[in-house]
């Protein structure tokens, strides 16, 4: 069967990077996605969780949400949550601070070691010293 020209093309204009949508006297742009295939909204979403909020409380800092009662609010953060690119991105903010963390405490050990090393050093020096005076 063949396709209908018509459908290809609403098809087209369906996928457009910036798309208008009319919501009660108002107009929104999304935007496009990130590099990690969020929306602004839902990469503020998970930037929120990862700084310590809560779903409900990240929920309301990246969306409007003053039409909204709580229960909403709750729905529509779960839904977030369960979102496979908003969950990944989430889980990826923790690994590169876990990343992050570990090299700093990588850091601090090869410090605390070279330090040791050093400290080892004096004082086989000084003990060196030591001995060579009581063989005079």
């Amino acid at each position: 069967m063949p396709k209908d020209n018509d459908q290809s093309q609403s098809h087209e204009k369906a996928t457009a990077a910036s798309v208008v949508i009319p919501l009660k006297n108002k107009s929104r742009h999304r935007t496009g996605t990130n590099k990690y295939g969020l929306t602004d909204k839902q990469e503020t979403f998970a930037l929120a969780v990862f700084e310590g909020n809560n779903f409900s409380d990240a929920y309301r800092a990246a969306y409007d949400t003053q039409n909204m009662n709580a229960a909403s609010i709750h729905r529509e953060a779960h839904a977030l949550t369960i979102n496979p690119k908003v969950t990944a991105r989430i889980d990826g903010l923790f690994l590169d601070k876990e990343k992050e963390q570990r090299m700093l405490r990588l850091s601090r050990s090869e410090k605390v070691i070279s330090k040791l090393e050093r400290l080892r050093c004096e004082m086989a020096r000084l003990m060196e010293h030591k001995f060579e005076l009581w063989n005079c």
